[in-house]
C-alpha cells in the first residue's frame, strides 16, 4: 500500500482531533486557550520526537522545554523555534500571574515570534478559518487579541502534525536518521 503524507496526517488527526481542537481553542477563555494550546502543542512535539528519533522506545517524556529541544535536534524546522520559545515563556506567565491576560501586546510580541514560515501559515489557517466563521474581519489584526491567539496557536499545532507526518512519511521510504 502506497504511503503518503496525507494518510499520516489522517492518522495524527483522526476521529475528529482536528475540529475537538479548534472548538476547545475557539471556545476558552484567554488562560484555557494558553494553557490547553501549550499541552498540546507539548504533546504534538512528543509525537513528533518519537516518530523521529531512531530508537522511539527510548524516548522519555520529561517536560516542554526538553520536547522543543529534542524535536529541533530531531529535524523540527528551526523555523518554530522563535515561536515555541515564545510559548512557553507565555504559558508561564499565565502559570504564575494570576491577573494575565491576552493584551493587544503580548499577542503582538508572540506574532514577532513567529518565524517567516508560521507567519505565512497563519495568513492560509485564517483565510480558512474566516470562512467557517462568516462576519469575522478580513484581517486577522482585526481580531480581538484572544481569536488572534487562537489562530496562531491552532497554525503551529497544525504545523508540528504537518511536520510529522512529512517525516513519517520519509521514514515509511527507507529515510533513516538523521532525516
Amino acid at each position: 500500500m502506497k504511503s503518503d503524507i496525507r494518510s499520516h496526517i489522517n492518522e495524527l488527526l483522526g476521529d475528529g482531533k482536528y475540529q475537538k481542537f479548534v472548538q476547545a481553542m475557539l471556545a476558552e477563555d484567554d488562560l484555557g486557550l494558553v494553557i490547553r494550546a501549550h499541552l498540546h502543542i507539548e504533546h504534538r512535539l512528543w509525537v513528533f520526537v518519537e516518530s523521529t528519533a531512531p530508537v522511539p522506545s527510548a524516548v522519555k517524556r520529561s517536560g516542554y522545554a526538553q520536547a522543543v529541544r529534542t524535536a529541533l535536534t530531531l529535524g523540527l524546522d528551526d523555523d518554530f523555534e522563535t515561536s515555541l520559545a515564545a510559548l512557553g515563556k507565555l504559558r508561564n506567565k499565565f502559570a504564575h500571574e494570576i491577573e494575565m491576560t491576552l493584551s493587544p501586546a503580548a499577542v503582538d510580541s508572540f506574532a514577532g515570534a513567529l518565524g517567516p514560515r508560521a507567519k505565512r501559515a497563519v495568513q492560509y489557517t485564517y483565510s480558512t478559518l474566516r470562512g467557517k466563521f462568516p462576519g469575522k474581519p478580513e484581517s486577522i489584526r482585526d481580531l480581538n487579541p484572544k481569536d488572534r491567539m487562537g489562530v496562531y496557536l491552532i497554525t503551529i499545532h497544525q504545523a508540528l502534525v504537518y511536520e510529522t507526518a512529512t517525516m513519517r512519511e520519509r521514514r515509511a521510504h527507507g529515510a533513516r536518521y538523521p532525516v
